[in-house]
């Protein structure tokens, strides 16, 4: 039961922050282009603050374990060819298969799953997650800037695409913060205050926008896409990957790393990002509403399984 409401406690208050969004504009305290301008303030700033502060406030070298790191990257990089290959013999949009890929691979590892891990195995067991962010983050970053790159109009333009990954303020952030944790640099203390309260506000913010951005009537015309990312974002990926995880001998603090990062929702960041890339933004917010409803279920199930087989 502790399990459940581990889950329970860290979807909850996301939700609340959502309906709150729904409120506000319900209401008319949100007009469209205040929510568009909260967006793009998410998009370049708070987002990109709360990323690089995750990995510049990671442990390091000193808690790198070298097999689970490569493991992470390899799987993240099957599933992102898998969930593009599936897309693409499924889907005809361009908009929607920019939306369908990303919403597959990409999960809200840094806000939900981290915390989950530490709830799960305590506080002095958080520098191994967190030092994944410095491996997931600008891997989630620079394949979503190409897939909806490429998907914005259909068309592949090597050019154009790669001066859009330089350009985008996430991946600079995690490369940023790779650099900073790599040399041992260390940020002067007014500094790294500003850059917590900065990052603070990211995920109250973004979930807020999202609410606000919902439409359930776009939604419902994608229902046949979004019930397919989320069965496969929230139930097959991570069976898969966590299965071979085991076979391969993965247990303990490693297993519930992997977990956080392969069963968690999709990204709340993939929202802002769908938007200034010209993806399907109602498609998105179903996706993200979606998973983080279903993995309140789903993570339950995966926690109290591998616990009970003694694998965590």
């Amino acid at each position: 039961m502790s399990s459940f409401w581990i889950s329970f406690n860290a979807v909850v208050p996301m939700f609340c922050a959502i309906f709150l969004g729904m409120y506000f504009k319900k209401k008319g305290y949100l007009s469209e282009e205040t929510v568009q301008q909260m967006n793009k303030l998410t998009f370049v700033c708070f987002t990109p603050a709360l990323i690089f502060k995750n990995i510049y406030t990671s442990d390091g070298l000193s808690a790198m374990h070298p097999k689970l790191m490569i493991y992470t990257a390899v799987a993240i990089f099957a599933v992102f060819f898998c969930a593009l290959g599936l897309v693409m013999f499924v889907e005809k949009t361009p908009q929607k298969r920019g939306a369908m890929i990303q919403g597959i691979f990409r999960s809200n590892f840094t806000l939900f799953g981290v915390p989950m891990v530490v709830n799960l195995f305590g506080e002095g067991m958080g520098s191994v997650p967190s030092l994944l962010v410095s491996v997931v983050i600008p891997i989630y970053n620079v394949l979503a800037v190409i897939v909806l790159e490429v998907f914005r109009g259909g068309g592949l333009h090597p050019k154009k695409i790669f001066l859009n990954i330089l350009k985008n303020p996430f991946l600079d952030a995690a490369v940023l913060g790779v650099m900073f944790m790599l040399t041992g640099w260390h940020l002067p203390v007014f500094a790294e205050k500003a850059v917590q309260d900065i990052a603070g506000v990211a995920t109250p913010l973004a979930l807020v926008v999202l609410g606000a951005s919902f439409r359930y009537s776009e939604v419902a015309k994608s229902m046949k896409q979004l019930i397919l990312v989320t069965a496969m974002k929230i139930v097959v990926v991570p069976f898969v990957v966590l299965g071979a995880a085991i076979l391969i001998g993965f247990r303990g603090i490693d297993l519930g790393s992997l977990l956080a990062v392969f069963a968690s929702p999709t990204a709340i960041g993939a929202y802002a990002m769908v938007v200034q890339m010209d993806s399907d933004v109602d498609l998105t917010a179903g996706i993200i509403l979606a998973t983080t409803l279903g993995s309140c279920l789903t993570l339950f199930l995966f926690i109290f399984t591998l616990s009970y087989c003694g694998f965590l």
